[in-house]
């Protein structure tokens, strides 16, 4: 914010103000940043559309399970939503499974890193091609009794019971390369630190970043403002949603002590 008292100074550059003008005229929805695949409704709901081998498939938002604002303008958090089935994209679209609610999760991901399916299908593999082995080596003798307790388990199947099922997912688009001739250009968007202004009700403004969750009950990212530039090298992401069957809450809102031990407990012995 700037104060009436305060001087600016603007540079003045017809040149690149067409050149702006006129990539707003040239550019694609999708280079303008809008996503075809979502449809946003009056009532602050939104619609995913699924690309499926039988035609697609749409999700519409019930609730926000996780969702954190980011703190740059090229970030990309990830949201977890509540989701419902339905019949098309249009706001008044019917359930097709009244009462059915499922988990959809929208992320962007590395562009070489695997997706969720990827490594569910690659967990799955790796867990029945150990007990379909005739015979076990030296070094992994001490799991024959373990292989022997759950083999009819894998024989079933039902230990994919004790993953997240997997409904349906969807690789999009994939972020650009940087352009050539591009210089990288520190605190573009930052604002001074330390300086305030007077509200008209006499309460300080602050114009220093911050960054506020979604909802209260999540824990917001610290402020960059502060923060120390660290140079990165850019990566390439690509658009990922997947939706499971399961419906799920977020770990910070659980509301016994009890449950946050048995879960944190439960997701360290599945990552040994």
């Amino acid at each position: 914010m700037v104060t009436p008292t305060e001087n600016t100074t603007r540079t003045q550059n017809p040149a690149l103000l067409i050149k702006l003008f006129m990539s707003f005229m040239f550019a694609t929805k999708a280079e303008m940043g809008y996503d075809d695949m979502i449809e946003r409704h009056d009532n602050g709901r939104y619609t995913y559309q699924i690309p499926d081998p039988e035609g697609s498939r749409f999700f519409r938002t019930i609730d926000t399970i996780s969702e954190y604002r980011s703190n740059n303008i090229t970030g990309r958090m990830a949201r977890v939503w509540l989701v419902e089935e339905v019949a098309s994209s249009a706001a008044d679209a019917t359930p097709l499974f009244a009462g059915h609610t499922c988990v959809l999760k929208d992320v962007w991901l590395e562009e070489s890193a695997s997706t969720e399916k990827e490594i569910q299908h690659n967990i799955f593999k790796d867990i029945e091609n150990f007990w379909a082995l005739p015979s076990l080596p030296p070094e992994r003798s001490k799991l024959k009794p373990l292989k022997e307790t759950h083999q009819q388990l894998v024989d079933s199947k039902r230990y994919k019971e004790y993953f997240l099922g997997i409904e349906t997912d969807y690789t999009g688009d994939t972020t650009k390369e940087v352009a050539n001739g591009s210089v990288r250009l520190k605190g573009l968007f930052d604002q001074p630190v330390g300086r305030s202004t007077a509200s008209k009700n006499g309460t300080r403004l602050h114009s220093a970043n911050t960054t506020r969750p979604a909802h209260e009950e999540l824990h917001p990212l610290p402020s960059n403002a502060d923060a120390q530039y660290i140079d990165r090298t850019y990566s390439r992401k690509k658009q990922y949603r997947v939706v499971f069957k399961e419906t799920c809450v977020a770990l910070g809102k659980l509301k016994t002590l009890g449950e946050v031990i048995d879960v944190t407990t439960k997701t360290l012995i599945g990552m040994l």
